[in-house]
């Protein structure tokens, strides 16, 4: 039955996840108004593919009337519950988030994944595996292609993968997967939670309408993930890369470092929970290509080097990073911070770091927090840092692009960011 014609919806914020929930609503028969912070100038190019969608529009900041006569609000993942939602929520009216609407529209076991780092990475590993095994699969979420976009394919899928953010996570209340995996928890987001048991509590939903009939995947040596796992009912499937019965091997993958053995073993877990043969994983795990911008190797000249991780935008990813190099790093960081200082980060680059280059807005403060531990190099644009990077480096060293920070002072997003650095590298000249 189609409960959204002739209903009031308010979509706030107009990223891909906004689009996409404007264009599922309209095409119910909704009345909709997309309401976003930005201008419109920052949507020229995606304008025009709604000349034809029923769709009224509210660029530069929100009205608070667009609240007030919303029979349901569609919230994007980056925008934070404001006191016109919570007023909404107090009339009775629902704010959910893209997935929450299209999960009305699967009947699929789904596969839900977050944590702090590793979503995308093990999202992707999870699909690729169940694929392997001949499985029709849907992986869609926080990794970048909105459910609400995939529905053709979820329909038909045997297994639905999701990456999950805390935000989505907040206000997905009909979630409930076959398979919730839980990966980690760091300091991130600090900026939007209050508090890291702000952020740990939105990150357990994951679990909460789990029974027996599922299982609860987690991190057996991060206490945050193991507390939440004692939410809901299901199976309790702890993970401990440091056991020693641990049977797989990476060597054979373009998978680095331990953290990335711990996404591997969490995406094999979810795999044998839908009784996928250990030949069929292992040899999958070979054929895994990995994704950009998560550690990913970009060139090696004069036996040094280069990797982007423009992913890494909290101080765990950088941590995980780093701990995964035996090498001398010349680390490039810097950007726009998550509301912590970088002091955490001290230990890692002691062990690890050779050189730091810094650059964004937080150069300064990564500078007193760090800049003691290691040569420190202030830059203003990628093309500076990176041949900062190649002055400095020798023969069997890293350099790596982990920013421990958003990107959003200098470049687009975090790939706009990692894609820069390609380039870089790519024209260095031996």
């Amino acid at each position: 039955m189609n409960t959204l014609a002739n209903k009031n919806v308010l979509v706030v914020g107009f990223g891909k996840s906004g689009q996409a929930a404007a264009r599922y609503c309209a095409a119910k028969g909704a009345h909709v108004v997309v309401s976003d912070s930005r201008s419109a100038d920052n949507f020229v190019s995606v304008l025009p593919l709604f000349s034809d969608v029923n769709v009224q529009f509210e660029f530069g900041g929100h009205a608070e009337t667009s609240f007030q006569k919303a029979d349901l609000i569609v919230a994007s993942p980056g925008v934070p519950m404001n006191a016109w939602m919570q007023a909404a929520q107090q009339r009775g009216v629902s704010v959910v988030s893209d997935v929450e609407l299209g999960l009305a529209e699967i009947t699929a076991p789904i596969v839900a994944i977050t944590g702090t780092n590793g979503k995308s990475t093990t999202t992707a590993l999870v699909g690729h595996l169940l694929s392997a095994a001949d499985q029709k699969v849907c992986v869609a979420g926080n990794i970048g292609i909105s459910l609400l976009d995939a529905l053709d394919e979820a329909r038909a899928a045997d297994v639905v993968v999701l990456e999950m953010s805390s935000y989505q996570l907040e206000i997905t209340p009909s979630l409930k997967p076959k398979v919730a995996i839980y990966l980690n928890l760091s300091p991130d987001h600090l900026d939007r939670y209050q508090t890291m048991e702000a952020y740990a509590a939105a990150k357990s939903f994951i679990f909460q309408n789990q029974d027996a009939t599922d299982a609860a995947i987690y991190n057996a040596n991060d206490p945050w993930a193991t507390r939440a796992a004692e939410v809901g009912g299901a199976r309790k499937l702890g993970f401990d890369v440091k056991a020693a019965n641990v049977a797989w091997s990476l060597s054979d993958t373009v998978l680095v470092g331990e953290h990335n053995y711990e996404n591997a073993l969490a995406a094999v877990m979810a795999a044998k929970a839908f009784g996928i043969d250990d030949a069929v994983i292992s040899n999958a795990l070979k054929t895994f290509k990995g994704l950009p911008h998560r550690l990913q190797l970009v060139r090696e000249l004069k036996n040094v080097r280069y990797y982007d991780d423009s992913k890494g935008t909290n101080i765990g990813a950088v941590q995980k990073s780093l701990a995964g190099f035996t090498d001398p790093v010349h680390l490039i960081a810097g950007g726009i911070g998550k509301g912590t200082r970088y002091t955490e980060l001290r230990p890692s680059i002691s062990a690890h770091v050779k050189t730091l280059i810094l650059m964004g807005q937080d150069k300064g403060i990564m500078m007193e927090d760090l800049g003691d531990l290691a040569a420190t190099y202030l830059v203003n644009s990628m093309r500076e840092a990176v041949v900062k990077a190649h002055e400095v480096a020798r023969a069997g060293e890293v350099v790596l692009l982990s920013p421990a920070c958003a990107s959003f002072d200098m470049f687009r997003d975090y790939a706009d960011r990692g894609n820069q650095f390609v380039q870089c590298v790519k024209e260095l000249v031996a």
